[in-house]
C-alpha cells in the first residue's frame, strides 16, 4: 500500500477523523486485552461514528490511514459476501452460529455507513484499491 497516495486521496475527498479512547456502544468483542476506541469520521457535514478495537500489543495511537485500511478491508469483505452463507463460506464461519450472524450484520451495517459517508460505491472501491496496492 502506498500510504502517501492513500493519504492524499483521503485529503482530496475531505475525510477527517477524531479518536476518543473507549467505546460504549452495543458491540463489544469477546477478548479482554485490547484497545477500544470511538472513531468519528467526517466528510463535509456528514459524520459517522465507528467502534475500533485492536490488540493491546499494538500502539494505542490510531492514524487515519491505519483506520481506513481496516475499514476498507471490512468494506471489501461485506461487498464480497452478498449473503450470510457467502460470508460464512468466505471466512470459515459456521452458518448455524448466532455470533457469526451478528458479526455479518455488523460488518454490512458499518460497510453501508462507510460507503455512504465517502460518497458512494466508486469512492469506497477506490479507497479499498489504494489500501491493497504496493
Amino acid at each position: 500500500m502506498n500510504k502517501q497516495e492513500l493519504s492524499g486521496y483521503l485529503k482530496e475527498i475531505g475525510l477527517s477523523m477524531e479518536v476518543e479512547q473507549g467505546w460504549d456502544g452495543d458491540f463489544q468483542p469477546d477478548w479482554k486485552h485490547h484497545w477500544a476506541q470511538t472513531i468519528t469520521l467526517k466528510v463535509g457535514d456528514n459524520v459517522e461514528v465507528f467502534p475500533y478495537f485492536k490488540g493491546a500489543g499494538l500502539p494505542q495511537e490510531t492514524s487515519l490511514v491505519d483506520f481506513i485500511e481496516c475499514t476498507a478491508s471490512d468494506w471489501s469483505c461485506a461487498n464480497d459476501s452478498e449473503t450470510f452463507e457467502d460470508f460464512c463460506d468466505n471466512f470459515g464461519y459456521d452458518s448455524d452460529s448466532i455470533k457469526a450472524l451478528k458479526t455479518f450484520e455488523q460488518l454490512k451495517e458499518q460497510a453501508d455507513r462507510f460507503q455512504k459517508l465517502v460518497g458512494g460505491y466508486k469512492v469506497a472501491h477506490k479507497i479499498a484499491q489504494l489500501t491493497r496496492e504496493d
